[in-house]
């Protein structure tokens, strides 16, 4: 009994020790494993704790995590992007099935009502606001004067007219500033076998832009959309007596051809590169269209810009322009909102953002904003000095975004400027 009692008691032994043996050799990872998790920035880089969820249209380039994956170890950055015309979509449904995001891009004409629902974590008296321009910060305030800030911007746009500083000085063509002096120019040019104007009408982002041509001063001077906070009034009708006028005008400017009909045809990129090779004097498109001049482009255009003349004589001239594109902010849904945070500062250093600037050709709301290393750059310098109106981009959502290029491009194509009134006050998305 007492051999079979003293066998068991070694078994005993043995049996606990390779317990405490095992115990001993898997400590170190447990240890890691929580370490990783409390102190993120101390991790082994190949041991990434903490995955931010990114979600934007916007193109950054793959150096931008690359770089805050290096300064962050601990944390890994998954970007996802999607195309203005799918994002809206991707978001609602990321959001229903309870997808993680934990920053992400907001459309400018959605923000209000996110903040105001406090779907977005307040970001106010945070140190990454500080890098930015004040008066654009204070642009995003007046989107909801009640609550707090939201979002942070990372880029400022403006639209304009691109031309070809040859052709003008061939044919002894001036700049033109107000509208008549627009439609003399696009004259003078089609006697001389020229396509005065291109857009790239195929993207309904652009194509809404032709409401810039004559209609959109027209819209802002009826009240129909708040100058300060970028929102359209509730109801909104476009047969306006104050805008019959202006629709009238750009149905007679296309009607004349000075904005060519294949516009309907072409994408951004495409009516850009026929542009800069030649096949029209002018193209109204963005600033961002720099990052589509290619390298050899100087041996064959001398290009410039100047604001869209669409106002009358003795007018103020004013730009398309949003000081505060691009916003981006933190789901009040994240559950990483320390590590968030730390990837918003990063989007606004000047580091990454000179990274992007360049590869995307785009102007940075930074209070010391680098530029993109190109003279086009410049060229836009004076149009961000013009008195900014809201955008289609700012003020209405994708669908009735939507709406106003199905009627801009019925009129491309041959429509009337009373059947365009007629398709958005009978088609027009509720809020």
């Amino acid at each position: 009994m007492k051999k079979g009692s003293g066998l068991l008691r070694r078994a005993f032994w043995i049996f606990s020790g390779m317990i405490l043996l095992a115990g001993i050799l898997l400590m170190p990872g447990l240890i890691d494993r929580v370490s990783d998790q409390v102190l993120p920035e101390n991790a082994s880089p190949d041991r990434a704790v903490t995955t931010l969820h990114f979600i934007h249209w916007g193109d950054f380039p793959s150096s931008t995590w690359e770089t805050f994956n290096q300064q962050h170890p601990g944390i890994r950055v998954e970007a996802e992007r999607y195309g203005l015309n799918q994002y809206e979509q991707v978001l609602m449904t990321r959001k229903a099935s309870g997808d993680p995001i934990d920053v992400m891009g907001v459309e400018a004409c959605d923000y209000s009502r996110m903040n105001r629902l406090g779907e977005l974590l307040d970001l106010t008296g945070q140190p990454l606001v500080e890098a930015y321009d004040m008066a654009t910060i204070q642009r995003i305030g007046n989107m909801d004067p009640a609550g707090g800030l939201g979002c942070v911007p990372l880029r400022s746009r403006a639209v304009g007219i691109w031309y070809n500083r040859i052709l003008f000085d061939k044919y002894g063509l001036a700049v033109p500033g107000n509208a008549a002096d627009f439609d003399a120019v696009c004259a003078a040019l089609a006697r001389n076998g020229v396509r005065p104007l291109l857009m790239g009408c195929r993207d309904e982002r652009v194509c809404a832009w032709m409401m810039y041509l004559r209609i959109w001063p027209a819209v802002m001077a009826s009240g129909s959309i708040d100058p300060l906070s970028a929102q359209p009034a509730s109801t909104l009708y476009w047969k306006l007596p104050v805008l019959v006028p202006a629709f009238e005008e750009t149905e007679a400017f296309v009607r004349a051809g000075y904005l060519a009909k294949e516009s309907a045809n072409l994408t951004y990129e495409q009516a850009f590169s026929n542009f800069i090779n030649g096949q029209s004097a002018m193209c109204l498109a963005a600033d961002d269209a720099i990052a589509m001049i290619p390298a050899e482009a100087e041996k064959i255009t001398d290009l410039g810009v100047f604001p869209i003349p669409c106002v009358a004589d003795g007018q103020e001239m004013s730009v398309p322009a949003d000081r505060a594109d691009w916003l981006t902010g933190i789901p009040s849904s994240s559950a990483h909102k320390p590590e968030a945070q730390l990837l918003l500062a990063h989007l606004g250093q000047a580091d990454t953002v000179r990274e992007w600037v360049n590869a995307l050709g785009m102007r940075s709301p930074l209070k010391d904003a680098p530029k993109a290393d190109t003279r086009y750059e410049t060229l836009w310098d004076p149009l961000f000095q013009f008195p900014a109106t809201p955008t289609v981009a700012t003020s209405f959502s994708q669908d009735r975004q939507k709406r106003i290029a199905e009627a801009m491009r019925g009129i491309l194509l041959g429509g009337t400027a009373g059947e365009a009134m007629e398709y958005l006050d009978g088609n027009w998305p509720l809020p």
